[in-house]
C-alpha cells in the first residue's frame, strides 16, 4: 500500500531481516497501518524531515488557533492586544505545543527539520514585532525598547513557557492564560 510516498508493506510479505522492530509492530493502528510516528521513524532519514515538515504544515497551519493568533494580531486596539495574543497562543499551545516540541528534538538529530524550527521562530518573533508597534501606537510601549519588548513577549508567547507553566506547574489552561497576560501586561506597566 502506499501512504504518503512511502511504501508499507505488511509485516508478513517482510523478510525477517527487514522486518520492522517491535516498537514499530506495537505502533501499527487497528487496521495494521503503521502510526504517523511510527511511518516518521521508519522511513529513510533523508525522507524523515519532508514527512515531519508536510505533518506539520497540514495539521497546524490552518487550524483554528493558527486562525485565532492571526486575528489576534490584527487587532490594533493597545488594550486589547495582549489578552487577545496571549490567549490565542495559549490555545494554540495546548492543542499544538507538543508538535513544536516533538519538532525541536527531531531538529537535533536532522538538520532539514531546524530550518521548521526557525521559520516557527521568525514567524512568532514578526508577530511579537507587529504587537509592539500596536502597542506603540497606543502609547503602552511601556520602557523597553521594541527590541526589548517583542523579545520579552516571544518568551510570554513561546511554548517552552506554556509548557512550564501548564505542564510543569500544574496549571489549568485558563490560570496558565491569567498568569502569562499578566507577565505580557506587566512589561508594558
Amino acid at each position: 500500500m502506499m501512504t504518503d510516498d512511502v511504501t508499507v508493506t505488511p509485516t508478513g510479505s517482510r523478510p525477517e531481516s527487514s522486518r520492522p522492530s517491535s516498537a514499530l509492530n506495537s505502533s501499527r493502528t487497528s487496521s495494521g497501518q503503521l502510526s504517523d510516528v511510527a511511518l516518521v521513524f521508519s522511513t529513510p532519514i533523508t525522507s524523515a524531515a519532508d514527512r515531519v515538515s508536510r505533518r506539520v504544515n497540514v495539521r497546524c497551519a490552518g487550524g483554528p488557533q493558527m486562525r485565532a493568533i492571526r486575528a489576534a494580531l490584527a487587532i490594533d486596539d493597545a488594550d486589547e492586544v495582549l489578552p487577545a495574543i496571549v490567549g490565542a497562543s495559549c490555545e494554540h499551545w495546548e492543542r499544538q505545543g507538543h508538535i513544536l516540541l516533538t519538532l525541536k528534538a527531531v531538529a537535533e538529530l536532522e538538520a532539514d527539520a531546524n530550518a521548521l524550527v526557525e521559520d516557527q521562530r521568525r514567524d512568532q518573533r514578526e508577530g511579537m514585532e507587529r504587537v509592539v508597534a500596536t502597542l506603540e501606537r497606543g502609547g503602552r510601549r511601556g520602557e523597553l525598547s521594541r527590541s526589548q519588548l517583542a523579545a520579552s513577549l516571544h518568551l510570554v508567547t513561546s511554548v517552552e513557557s506554556f509548557m512550564e507553566l501548564r505542564r510543569n506547574a500544574g496549571l489549568s489552561l485558563a490560570a496558565t492564560k491569567r498568569v502569562l497576560i499578566s507577565m505580557a501586561e506587566g512589561l508594558v506597566a
